[in-house]
């Protein structure tokens, strides 16, 4: 009965930190309104930019956000080793390198996920 407690409370944290990471994205986007990088036409294989319409502002990054989320949650909450951070320079990198955000997009990204979850 504790572990099935210690497992509904750690996958509330996780669900309770995702949920205020994209309200907090969502919110800034629409005060920050900051548009996307131009396409980059000698990245063909950027799938986002070439075949998909992306409408949504750039600032801040949310898969950058989210991965903050996840690896905080796997090392602090899930008390697994440390390496899960990381995944959030991975994913900035990724989002940068694509062409998808600015540097500083992914920068704020990182730090509210991060923030989230660590007051959660």
């Amino acid at each position: 009965f504790i572990a099935l407690n210690i497992l509904y409370y750690r996958s509330f944290v996780f669900l309770v930190s995702m949920l205020l990471g994209l309200v907090f994205s969502e919110g800034i986007k629409k005060i920050a309104q900051r548009s996307r990088p131009a396409l980059q036409s000698q990245k063909p294989l950027n799938i986002t930019q070439h075949l998909m319409h992306v409408d949504s502002f750039s600032m801040p990054s949310g898969d950058t956000l989210q991965s903050a989320v996840f690896a905080v949650i796997c090392a602090n909450h899930l008390d697994l080793p440390l390496w899960f951070y990381i995944f959030i320079p991975w994913a900035a990198f990724g989002r940068v390198y694509w062409g998808n955000h600015w540097i500083g997009d992914t920068i704020v990204g990182g730090v509210i996920g991060t923030v989230v979850s660590l007051i959660i």
